[in-house]
Formats: C-alpha cells, structure tokens, sequence
C-alpha cells in the first residue's frame, strides 16, 4: 500500500498508459519463472483470475464489483503460456499422487499440496500420471484436475485413477478403475 502511494507521487513517463500492460507483462513473465510460483499458477486450473480489491484500483483489478481486471487477464494468459511451454512427456516416467482428504488439510496446506502437485506434473512431465481415485476430494481430485489442466485425461490413457484401498487394491497395487 506505501508503495503505491508513494508511486502516485512520481511522474508518469511519457506513453505510460501504452505500455504499462507490456511491462507487467514482462514483470509477470519474470516472476512466475519460479518454477514454485509457476507450479502454484498452475494450480489455479482453467478458473478465472481476479485481482479484487478495496483501494479502488479498477485499471488493474475489480473493486466493488467493478474494474477491467487486466493484472487477471495477464495471469491467465500467462498460465496458458505456461501451460503451453509443457515440455514432452518423460517416456517410462509414472508419477502417482496420494494423499488425504479434503478435511485433513487447513485451507494454508490445501493450497501448498496443489502447488507441490502442480510443481512435480509441471517438472516432471511424466507419461502418467496416477490418483488414488478418492471421490472424498482431497489429494487426489487436486491431482485429477490439475493433471487434466496440463493435458492428461483418462480416455487417452495417461491419467489412471486407482480405486482407494478401501474398495479392493490388486495385489500389485496398480488395478486401475478405468484400466
């Protein structure tokens, strides 16, 4: 907040309101090179992004139910760069995904396991990806949604959903439900 207060006080160069979306742009590009915070952009899937406020900033983000939002316009064109940057997927490389449900998981470590699940597909790009298949949320569903951002699905072959322990595992542990 002091900064942007104390950023009102300078002097805009000229053609400013020209080039300010090509310079967050840019900024954007630069932090999100993180791999954790691309991972945690990742995470957010195919939803809208909106940068909501109450400083009345209505250029960047929405206040009071109004505004342009162009720093969520840029997040999401972004993340659909990012997503198409995915490189090949890694052939022999499986990555399985299990965890708990939904409840176990204060809103604080919810958000950190789907950035450590968004990170690990992201860096990966295993062939498959596999879920524990628990239809309780959780883990597993992140893993399904965030895998199916990234281009997985089941028809193709390269998401597997395993049915939880619960409902009969194979001895070997990898009797899929839609194998």
């Amino acid at each position: 907040m002091a900064a942007r207060v104390l950023g009102q006080t300078v002097p805009l160069r000229v053609g400013w309101d020209d080039q300010k979306r090509t310079v967050m742009a840019r900024l954007l590009r630069a932090k999100f090179s993180d791999a954790r915070l691309a991972a945690a952009l990742l995470a957010t899937g195919t939803g809208q992004l909106v940068e909501v406020n109450t400083w009345g900033d209505r250029y960047w983000g929405v206040c009071a139910g109004r505004g342009d939002n162009h720093l969520g316009r840029l997040l999401m064109v972004l993340r659909d760069e990012l997503l198409a940057e995915l490189g090949p997927r890694q052939h022999g490389v499986r990555l399985a995904v299990v965890g708990s449900a939904a409840r176990y998981f204060t809103p604080h470590t919810a958000v950190l396991a789907r950035q450590r699940i968004s990170l690990a597909i992201w860096r990966l790009r295993p062939q498959v990806v596999i879920s524990g298949g628990c239809p309780k949320g959780g883990v597993d569903i992140w893993a399904r949604d965030i895998a199916g951002v990234c281009g997985y699905t089941i028809t193709r072959g390269d998401f597997v959903e395993h049915l939880p322990a619960q409902e009969r595992w194979a001895p070997d542990g990898y009797q899929a439900r839609n194998a």
